[in-house]
């Protein structure tokens, strides 16, 4: 599968990984690949641990490495980038496949029945990842099967990210923050432990969900929770270690998304502001309403905050309109941004009308902001 694997750390969440889980990750370089018998794995770490790793990896390993294909729903996620890369087309692609894994092999030693290819074909064919033709056997990869193979996510929650889009779009809350959290994390593979303190310190987040009639999959507390300080640039008060994998991941999922709008324009219109909305409040940790004024040069996220709750100032309109009053009586740090973001405007030329040019019939106006308004 691959020539060549590296891996950069032996530690995730600051915590250090088993020799197993290492050995793992180098296996990926073991799998059949293109025509080559042979492949590199580097492992980087600090000079301080080289010699500690070096006597893990050569220790003999007394451990069962069991393959995890051991329901549908785990075979569709692995199948789906097969499919996508013309592998598996049809019940003797996959079997052709299939018969080279682990799991064959150890299914045949433990006496198990091996996978049904028209069930996980179907599963896949339902979740909206592929079309699957029943009577020929024959199944095609669809636009939403090529984005979980391209960033690694499972058709279960790429089908579910996609209809909490649409959910939210039909029902004009793409703007509300707590939605925003609420379309993030409720999918299939959010099924973490959530305990009282968890549901105590995400009651007044749920509670803005129930207000807007939408569903709550059962476990997905703790990723709710954890989604919405991610957003919000705001710590989790109780022990929520999904908190640090959610942060780190949201610019791959945020990624997903924006390739999920792309392909749904005919369903959901141009959402690439909702998601420019997404990719600001990853950034900076601010909520919607602060996205206008907080990416404006020289303002930055203290001096955002404190002209959206002190001046209501939302936008660069209401900040010209109000800049010398503000300015008078804001604190030092306040005046110090304000004047950067006007040395700003005086090198740029705003009087340049906005730009209109014409793709596939239709007119295209530039210079909006990720509101649609003129920027």
């Amino acid at each position: 599968m691959a020539d060549r694997v590296i891996i950069v750390d032996v530690r995730r969440a600051n915590e250090e990984l088993r020799a197993r889980d290492i050995q793992q990750m180098m296996g990926r370089s073991g799998r059949v690949h293109g025509d080559s018998d042979s492949s590199d794995v580097h492992l980087i770490v600090t000079n301080d641990d080289l010699n500690r790793w070096k006597r893990k990896l050569d220790s003999p390993s007394s451990y069962e490495i069991r393959s995890n294909l051991n329901d549908v729903q785990i075979f569709a996620f692995h199948v789906i980038s097969h499919i996508v890369r013309e592998i598996i087309t049809d019940r003797d692609s996959f079997y052709e496949w299939y018969n080279r894994t682990l799991d064959k092999f150890q299914r045949e030693q433990r006496g198990e029945k091996i996978p049904d290819y028209h069930e996980i074909a179907k599963e896949l064919h339902a979740t909206g990842s592929a079309e699957y033709n029943e009577t020929t056997g024959i199944i095609k990869p669809k636009p939403l099967g090529k984005i979980c193979a391209a960033y690694y996510f499972s058709p279960y929650d790429v089908r579910d990210w996609f209809g909490n889009i649409c959910e939210l779009n039909r029902r004009d809350l793409l703007l509300d923050d707590a939605c925003q959290a609420w379309a993030l994390s409720n999918i299939k593979s959010a099924m973490e432990w959530d305990n009282d303190t968890i549901r105590a310190n995400a009651e007044s987040l749920l509670d803005r969900i129930a207000a807007n009639r939408l569903p709550v999959k059962k476990g997905v507390t703790a990723r709710l929770l954890a989604t919405d300080c991610a957003l919000s640039g705001k710590r989790p008060r109780c022990d929520l270690p999904i908190f640090y994998s959610v942060k780190n991941d949201m610019s791959r999922i945020l990624t997903a998304w924006e390739a999920i709008g792309k392909i749904s324009r005919r369903a959901l219109g141009d959402i690439s502001g909702f998601i420019d909305i997404l990719k600001l409040r990853q950034q900076y940790g601010v909520p919607t309403r602060m996205t206008r004024i907080v990416k404006l040069p020289g303002i930055g996220k203290t001096t955002a905050r404190t002209l959206c709750d002190t001046y209501e100032v939302y936008t660069a309109t209401e900040l010209k309109d109000k800049f010398d009053f503000i300015y008078e009586s804001a604190s030092s740090g306040i005046k110090r941004s304000l004047t950067n973001y006007k040395k700003h405007l005086e090198k740029t030329d705003t009087s340049e009308k906005p730009k209109i040019s014409y793709k596939d019939g239709k007119r295209i106006r530039e210079g909006r902001d990720e509101f649609g308004d003129l920027a």
